[in-house]
């Protein structure tokens, strides 16, 4: 098992107002299919405390349902996803030599360096029965989707894409195997609480 957290920073606070069977239902549902990757959103204002749930959703879901990886990548743009795909690599046992070749290159052409990346750690990632990566801070959404495993696709085996983000109007319409939840109104922490230990 491995559970690689980086960089993260905010406080647990303030969850949707959303009935948290609702809640439950819809990322249940984002998560049904056992062979493709889902996808999930969580937006709201700075500080309410989308990264904090992200993670104790998924510490409860991977008590409850055997996830094996959970890796938490800084995405508020390329620089910090290639530092945190990086060391990811380490993480993964990926050669210190192509690490070391990478960072030296990733200045001159970071998203290539970015993509390559992602194929080495894609190769590790898929040994893994269930896995969840968390893309935490996003200011560009159609910028770092493509650095990640995308929505649907069968190559990465089981696993879910959690992104926070601050701008929830970019998140894509509902569609199957993609959920999003806006926590810009509050809900009381016990509440809170609550909601995660029924999901």
């Amino acid at each position: 098992r491995g559970h690689y957290s980086l960089n993260l920073r905010r406080p647990f606070c303030i969850l949707s107002s959303e009935p948290s069977h609702e809640v439950i239902r819809h990322l249940q549902d984002a998560t049904h299919d056992q062979q493709t990757v889902s996808t999930a959103y969580i937006s709201g204002t700075p500080g309410c405390g989308k990264t904090r749930l992200g993670q104790e959703f998924f510490a409860t879901k991977r008590d409850i349902d055997g996830l094996t990886f959970v890796a938490t990548l800084n995405t508020e743009g390329i620089e910090t996803i290639a530092t945190s795909y990086i060391t990811l690599g380490k993480h993964q046992g990926i050669t210190r030599y192509s690490l070391k070749k990478l960072e030296t290159s990733r200045r001159e052409s970071p998203s290539e360096k970015i993509q390559y990346l992602k194929l080495l750690i894609l190769k590790k990632v898929r040994k893994f029965s269930k896995w969840l990566i968390i893309a935490d801070n996003v200011i560009a959404l159609s910028v770092v989707r493509s650095f990640l495993p995308q929505t649907s696709s069968e190559e990465w085996g089981h696993g879910q894409v959690l992104f926070t983000t601050l701008n929830g109007s970019s998140i894509p319409c509902n569609t199957k195997h993609t959920y999003h939840e806006s926590f810009s109104q509050g809900m009381e922490e016990d509440e809170a609480v609550n909601l995660l230990k029924c999901i």
